[in-house]
């Protein structure tokens, strides 16, 4: 099957179409995730049940000259933003129709910074109900964050206080992402614990959080999940995600 790629124009050819028979990264993978995408097919995106999202000049699409397993990653790009313009996206996501006790997500990436005091959103993972609780992982050259927030349908978007990493990839190497995530209930509400590792490394230890949310279904993203301006131009890759939850949809 040829990528889902288009030719080079400076080239005019076409990167040579991947071995029919040869075992993609998740169809290898064992034991098999609940979810995994690979970005080997075609579209890219297939099996992403959100459409492909990109605002404000955000792009998706697949990139065969760089990946972790071959032929493709994933490539999410948002332009420069001055202050005061729309935020950017460039992102796909994955909605499951149970509220978790348990999440589990990797995925590996190389995120390309802009110079400056910039950040942008490139993974989030989300408890929706009657509101949204956010779990988003934050890139920004001066380290990266843990940024939890929670939307309510009266009081709007309210962050809470952002967690910096012990230490933070190098931007130029592809870095492996994993998140743990558990819950459970707490009287009225849900309590629950997130921790961090990035290449295997620790880099934020179980960090607890509650949320009033206590049933509705759960949502995975990544990409540019969210650039807000003032803002430099950001060139991220992905490939390899693999996504467990408990109980399973």
């Amino acid at each position: 099957m040829v990528p889902d790629v288009a030719c080079p124009e400076a080239t005019g050819s076409c990167p040579e179409p991947p071995d029919a028979g040869a075992e993609r990264w998740c169809q290898a993978l064992s034991p098999p995730a609940l979810f995994c995408a690979d970005f080997d097919g075609v579209p890219f995106s297939a099996g992403w049940n959100n459409p492909p999202f990109e605002t404000a000049g955000g792009i998706n699409e697949a990139d065969p000259s760089l990946s972790r397993s071959p032929p493709n990653s994933y490539r999410a790009r948002t332009p420069p933003l001055e202050a005061g313009t729309p935020a950017a996206h460039a992102r796909l996501c994955n909605t499951f129709e149970a509220f978790p006790t348990e999440m589990h997500l990797a995925f590996d990436v190389q995120a390309v910074a802009p110079d400056g005091s910039y950040s942008i959103v490139i993974a989030s993972l989300r408890l929706d109900g009657d509101g949204t609780y956010y779990m988003d992982i934050v890139a920004r050259p001066q380290g990266w964050q843990l940024a939890p927030s929670w939307l309510s349908p009266d009081a709007g978007l309210q962050p809470e206080p952002s967690t910096d990493f012990a230490s933070s990839p190098d931007a130029a190497a592809w870095t492996r992402v994993e998140v743990d995530v558990t819950l459970g209930p707490d009287g009225g509400a849900t309590a629950g614990t997130i921790q961090v590792r990035l290449g295997g490394v620790s880099v934020l230890e179980p960090h607890d959080f509650s949320t009033s949310l206590v049933d509705g279904k759960c949502t995975l993203c990544i990409g540019a999940v969210f650039a807000d301006g003032p803002n430099g131009a950001w060139d991220l890759h992905f490939d390899n995600v693999a996504f467990d939850m408990l109980p399973t949809p």
